[in-house]
């Protein structure tokens, strides 16, 4: 079973300016960070558990580019929980609603 999710965006936004959106949106959702690269361009957190979808492991990748930021979301049920039949289709809706909060963040 495929359970692995990503979204990617391009937004008109500093990478340090994505960065501190993305930071705002896993305090506000009460998501759990678990890392963060040096320069800020890799974030790492686990997000909530919900009534309908176990902790997914998340990553976000961000590219400068030379209109502002290249965004990569990956997601995937955390390990050692069970995977569904319709997990690949809610971590896509997951990653798409992250992708939606980031860039409301940014707003």
């Amino acid at each position: 079973m495929a359970s692995r999710a990503r979204n990617e965006f391009d937004v008109p936004a500093s990478p340090a300016a994505v960065t501190d959106a993305v930071q705002r949106v896993v305090h506000d959702q009460g998501h759990r960070p678990v890392g963060q690269s040096p320069d800020g361009l890799q974030l790492a957190f686990v997000t909530k558990k919900t009534a309908f979808t176990w902790e997914l492991e998340t990553s976000v990748l961000i590219a400068p580019t030379p209109q502002g930021s290249h965004v990569t979301i990956d997601l995937d049920t955390q390990p050692g929980r069970p995977k569904a039949l319709l997990d690949g289709r809610k971590n896509k809706k997951a990653a798409q609603r992250l992708a939606d909060e980031i860039q409301a963040a940014l707003a």
